[in-house]
């Protein structure tokens, strides 16, 4: 798949200020271009390298955008959905501006992060050492000028002296002359990444309904257990904590009663109630526990996004992390709770909508646990439609057995094996039967972790972050006995650090993986180019030499990217472990986007994509989910021989 050439001089870069009495972060982009109180200051626009103009509120449209825009001319812009969705639903029926097709838009941003660049405007110029700068004062005055001033009985009152938007004017026309220069150092995207793309912005344009009732019910629920709790939690202390949320006074006052901890994060706490403890810290603790759950806060994320039509939009972000893989935005779904176990859904939605906590805490359990069992199940299909979903089954285990041919794992996937069990079963010396859902989340991590290289301790970290507590021993034995039993595997990890780092060296391209992965140099930048032709960037890598465990001096690869932890364009290094795992979740990735893509195609409307997981809307009786899981599960040709699986389910409401 070749690389797209940089911005050609026959597109328009547009960046558009606007202010409005909603918070954009809190409501998101699309109840924000649709609320009656948002409006637009002023756009600045070029057409190529012409200079940089700005329109302002109540002038005439200018002649060259509706020339450009009638000529089916494409339009760009850092975050285009932004300024796409604003033209939309303010600058066409307020200012009476052209209609635009998506197809029509580009994404500066969007071509920034699949480079493996930031998705901040200035960090992404900084990273490519630009001279051109963001302006930050003028940023500070943005945000001034982005909310009311007040509001009085006429309405809302803007900052809106001449000084100001004068000053508004040349922040706006200094971005589009930021977004023009980052354009014009990187790649477009592909034509098969830019289809990706704008199914993306279809995907984020439908959006899925919320059950408003049920949401709020919830929240008035939420609302009453806290300030039981509360309550409960100022009697034990003696009002030494007022609120079962304030962590620093519970920490403090654990520590007057003889309990030191680190915290009273959920890990923290779990391992704490684990102990024998005195009747009140115990009673204080479990409250913590049972009404500390940050998840909530998604509640008042769902009721803030919900558009006017009562769909929330733009919950996706196209190439959210350096593989390719999409993150969540606004509630976040790829992070909902899983939810109690044999909790009976729709009996406790019941319960739930007559908002009261305390028959809640009677039938179901703690009322802030049960509320966040159910987030998921607040996302419903439309009247007289449904959900249909799929979900590939251990789709990177499987990725990563296909891409280093390690045949025991291909077969036990061929076989129908639930290769997280067997792990599982190995682990603890039972029989696969008798492995519980904890038992088998150990053999997951086991099998993902360990697939990457990682250590015992590490191992034992990511356990006991999923509140599963393992000891060093146990640990070890996990570790050695994946490696000793999936040779191919670690195999893998030496032959892709090798291969990058004689590619950095030698400037010759090189492969690996059975020749499905392959490295190259291309302007300072190590390109990792895999099987579908997409490639993942490590910008200026060298090669230093580090000291071994055993005292013997090794190459190692260092490049800059984007830290997973700060977000901070930084250096740091990978190894061959990390580059096998980079490969393996792009790969899944890139099986994931021909899947909505081929989907599309035959008709299915997807309107929401959630880690491997895609979900659809459609009509009662067009609801195929043979044909659903069959197009999900069919193998991309370059994959061939990947053995992809998918199981799905048909509902009315959003489940997992």
């Amino acid at each position: 798949m070749p690389i797209a050439t940089s911005r050609s001089s026959g597109i328009v870069s547009i960046d558009i200020e606007t202010r409005s009495s909603l918070e954009l972060k809190k409501c998101g982009t699309y109840r924000y271009a649709m609320d009656p109180s948002t409006d637009v200051w002023c756009a600045a626009w070029c057409l190529g390298e012409q200079e940089i103009q700005v329109w302002e509120a109540g002038e005439p449209v200018p002649e060259a955008i509706v020339l450009h825009a009638e000529k089916g001319g494409t339009f760009s812009a850092w975050n285009a959905q932004f300024e796409r969705l604003i033209w939309k639903h303010v600058l066409v029926p307020r200012y009476g501006w052209p209609g635009l097709k998506t197809e029509q838009w580009c994404c500066t941003q969007a071509e920034a992060m699949a480079y493996g660049l930031p998705a901040s405007l200035e960090d992404a110029a900084r990273s490519l050492g630009l001279d051109v700068r963001k302006d930050s004062k003028g940023k500070n005055l943005m945000l001034r000028m982005s909310r009311p001033r007040s509001e009085d009985t006429f309405g809302f009152v803007w900052w809106d002296d001449l000084e100001r938007v004068e000053r508004l004017k040349e922040y706006c026309r200094q971005d589009v002359k930021v977004e023009r220069s980052i354009a014009g150092k990187i790649p477009r995207l592909s034509e098969q990444e830019r289809k990706v793309w704008l199914l993306d912005q279809r995907i984020n344009d439908r959006g899925i309904c919320l059950d408003r009732r049920l949401a709020e019910a919830s929240l008035v629920v939420v609302e009453q257990a806290r300030a039981s709790a509360n309550e409960k939690i100022q009697q034990i202390t003696c009002g030494s904590v007022v609120s079962v949320t304030n962590a620093p006074a519970l920490t403090e006052w654990l520590y007057q009663r003889g309990i030191e901890c680190d915290g009273v994060a959920k890990e923290s706490v779990s391992q704490l109630l684990e102990e024998k403890l005195p009747p009140d810290v115990e009673g204080a603790l479990k409250l913590r526990a049972e009404n500390s759950l940050s998840s909530i806060a998604k509640l008042t994320a769902m009721l803030e996004a919900c558009c006017p039509d009562g769909r929330i939009r733009g919950l996706l972000k196209y190439h959210g992390a350096s593989t390719g893989r999409w993150s969540g935005k606004l509630v976040q779904p790829q992070n909902f709770p899983r939810g109690m176990p044999y909790l009976d859904i729709e009996q406790a939605i019941r319960t739930i909508i007559q908002q009261n906590a305390q028959l809640v805490d009677i039938l179901h359990g703690p009322p802030v646990e049960v509320v966040s069992g159910l987030l998921r199940s607040m996302l419903v299909s439309a009247k007289g439609k449904v959900l249909v979903a799929a979900d590939y089954s251990s789709i990177e285990a499987r990725v990563l057995a296909w891409l280093a041919g390690e045949k025991r794992l291909l077969t036990s996937f061929s076989n129908g094996y639930d290769v997280y069990r067997l792990m599982a079963s190995s682990i603890y010396g039972i029989e696969e039967a008798q492995v519980t859902r904890r038992q088998r989340q150990v053999g997951k991590m086991a099998v993902l972790g360990c697939g990457y290289a990682m250590g015992p301790e590490r191992f034992r970290e990511q356990c006991a972050q999923a509140g599963i507590l393992i000891d060093e021993e146990q640990a070890c034995f996990i570790v050695k006995s994946y490696r000793k039993s999936n040779p191919c595997i670690t195999g893998l990890w030496k032959k892709m650090e090798a291969a990058a780092i004689k590619t950095v060296q030698s400037r010759i391209a090189q492969t690996c993986g059975g020749g499905r992965i392959s490295f190259e140099m291309k302007d300072q930048v190590l390109r990792m180019i895999l099987p579908s032709g997409r490639a993942i960037h490590y910008h200026k890598p060298k090669i230093i030499s580090v000291e071994t465990p055993w005292n013997e001096l090794a190459p190692a690869l260092i490049y800059h990217g984007i830290n997973t932890v700060t977000r901070k364009w930084t250096e740091q290094r990978t190894y061959g472990g990390k580059l096998v795992e980079n490969a393996v979740q792009a790969i899944a990735r890139d099986i994931l986007a021909e899947a909505q893509m081929r989907m599309e195609s035959e008709g299915w409307n997807i309107i929401l994509s959630v880690h491997d997981e895609l979900i659809a809307e459609c009509d009662e009786d067009h609801a195929d989910l043979e044909e659903f899981i069959s197009l999900m599960a069919s193998v991309p040709e370059w994959a061939t021989g990947c053995p992809i699986e998918a199981e799905g389910w048909i509902s009315t409401r959003y489940r997992k």
